[in-house]
């Protein structure tokens, strides 16, 4: 069932979906009325006596309206009707439903017409059951109403399905509206409480790309499978999924629980995966190592080999006295680490059946490159203390000078005003000035960008910036840049943008590794502004018509070229997700 993008103009109310693979699926688009069909034209007709209209009317029945008058209370306060008067005109029921039928009934494919009901906040009516009784009496051996489910609905409608009629869509629906009512694409949603976005990426990654596979990893070595755990985050995680809150359109207090939803769900998800790690390591028998041994696990919890530099953090018991260490596994040779520091340490040891010991330590972090870890598993290396430092000879370092970044990909020089132009070593390609803000007003709303009537808009480009060189070594490099970028405070006099300017404090943190084939790029913002839309520029100074994006389950393919949206319903833009 699609509430948004798709318009009317692509296909009648039932089409196919074809996925890349070939699979297709039975989908359908609801009608004009969308979602609200039976709701508008026939419940609030027969129940108020009116259609769209939502004007209230001060002691037209005696309904009473209440709304708490203390400057405790917040502001924005509504009234609700604590006594709502329940009205019911039979006599408009025939005509209002066959209106319905006559306006929507060409969308339906099938004899079988989808009548949608309820509101965001409505509940039931009283007489809900006395109107659909009514209906069968009056539509008795014309039309065969019945209350029921979606599921029932679909039901019915395969049966009568052509598949040969229905038009076959394909990639993501992402239309707009050109031709129906209310079911507008929003594409503003997608920068709405960026935040939430962010914390729905990070709990997702940890229970979908952490949590299930180690735990599945663990249940086939004996560990219990903890079904009702992950169960329990999982719902978590979807009650957060709802359209508004997870687009971010959803008042303050809802986003706030929105927040200890995602918190809960990574607990959890850090939790199971931390036992599922706990259970194999405890199991192990790695042979050739002697009593005291130290040993560090790499667990890899994706479906493919991968070789990875990550950073290792480790407390060596200080007996040991390690100033450095080296790591030893058969199926991983001449292992490249990158100090990063060493210091003494000590480190709590906890323990159920005691109160919490202390392991006098030395602390040391470093780089190291891990070969060939195998598809959902992990390889044990065996830590190798040295009394002084000890750095495994490798290439020469990735940081070239005081703004430069090479390995044998790319190169990414950083300018002067924060902005990196990368080369591809291999075919010789530039891409120049990339990573530059774009700030201009914003006086729209969660759904949709507005700008103000007389706009500012604001570059990044020129600012001066401080560069200097943060990590320095052959398995990883990276440069900051800092800058203040100067906007203007808010909305000023609701026309333009305030002419007073405060500074947005930006950290931009360039970082390569020794075989990637991309560089990474943080970006820090303390944001001092109000009413304005934050981008991150990249011109790619390719000269195409499409571009390509990573998406759920595919690599989509996208116009560049926005659509000419004159005369319908919802003016197109250019903005799309990108997972």
């Amino acid at each position: 069932m699609f509430y948004r993008g798709i318009s009317h103009h692509e296909a009648n109310a039932e089409w196919i979906w074809s996925a890349p693979d070939g699979t297709k699926i039975y989908a359908s688009r609801f009608a004009v009325y969308a979602r609200y069909n039976w709701y508008y034209q026939v419940h609030r007709p027969v129940t108020t006596g009116r259609t769209f209209e939502k004007n209230f009317k001060w002691g037209e029945f005696d309904d009473v309206p209440f709304r708490f008058a203390d400057g405790l209370a917040g502001e924005d306060l509504a009234y609700n009707l604590l006594n709502p008067v329940i009205l019911y005109d039979r006599k408009k029921l025939k005509e209002a439903i066959e209106k319905m039928i006559e306006r929507e009934g060409t969308h339906f494919t099938t004899p079988v017409f989808l009548a949608m009901h309820g509101h965001d906040i409505s509940v039931a009516h009283p007489l809900e059951a006395q109107i659909i009784n009514d209906a069968k009496k009056i539509f008795a051996g014309k039309y065969d109403i019945k209350h029921g489910s979606l599921e029932d609905f679909w039901n019915e409608a395969l049966k009568y399905i052509d598949e040969k009629k229905l038009p076959a869509l394909t990639g993501e629906r992402r239309s707009y509206l050109k031709q129906g009512m209310w079911t507008f694409l929003f594409p503003g949603t997608i920068s709405a409480r960026t935040y939430l976005k962010q914390k729905d990426f990070g709990a997702t990654n940890k229970l979908v790309r952490y949590a299930e596979p180690l735990a599945n990893l663990a249940k086939t070595l004996g560990a219990e499978y903890p079904a009702k755990y992950i169960e329990r985050a999982w719902s978590y995680l979807l009650s957060n999924h709802t359209h508004d809150a997870n687009g971010g359109c959803a008042p303050d207090i809802v986003c706030q629980d929105m927040e200890y939803r995602y918190r809960k769900t990574s607990d959890i998800a850090d939790i199971v995966t931390e036992d599922s790690m706990a259970h194999i390591i405890k199991n192990l028998s790695p042979e050739k190592c002697e009593t005291g041994a130290v040993l560090l696990t790499v667990f890899n919890p994706l479906p493919f080999e991968r070789t990875e530099v990550a950073l290792v953090d480790i407390e060596v018991p200080r007996e040991l006295m390690a100033k450095s260490v080296a790591l030893e596994a058969d199926s991983d040779k001449n292992i490249q680490i990158q100090p990063v520091s060493s210091e003494k340490s000590s480190s709590f040891v906890d323990s159920i059946w005691d109160v919490p010991t202390i392991l006098e330590s030395n602390r040391l972090k470093f780089y190291a490159k891990f070969a060939n870890l195998p598809a959902l598993g992990y390889r044990v290396y065996k830590i190798v203390p040295f009394g002084e430092e000890r750095r495994i000879q490798a290439s020469e370092s990735i940081v070239k000078n005081h703004n430069t970044l090479v390995n044998k990909y790319i190169e990414a020089k950083v300018n002067t005003d924060s902005t990196v132009d990368i080369k591809c070593l291999k075919t010789g390609k530039v891409f120049n000035n990339l990573n530059y803000l774009v700030d201009q007003g914003e006086c729209g709303n969660a759904w949709k960008h507005v700008a103000p009537q007389f706009d500012r808009i604001y570059s990044s480009m020129g600012c001066p910036t401080k560069i200097c060189i943060r990590e320095n070594g052959a398995l990883v490099g990276s440069l900051i840049a800092e800058y203040d970028f100067m906007v203007p405070e808010d909305y000023g006099n609701g026309t333009c943008r305030s002419d007073k300017l405060v500074s947005l404090s930006v950290k931009i943190e360039y970082r390569l590794e020794r075989e990637s084939r991309f560089l990474q790029v943080k970006i820090e913002i303390n944001n001092r502004a109000s009413d304005h839309w934050l981008r991150v520029a990249f011109p790619s100074g390719i000269n195409t018509d499409k571009s390509f994006a990573d998406s759920h389950f595919d690599v989509v393919e996208r116009e560049i070229k926005v659509p000419d949206s004159t005369g319908w319903m919802e003016q197109a833009f250019g903005t799309h997700p990108l997972q």
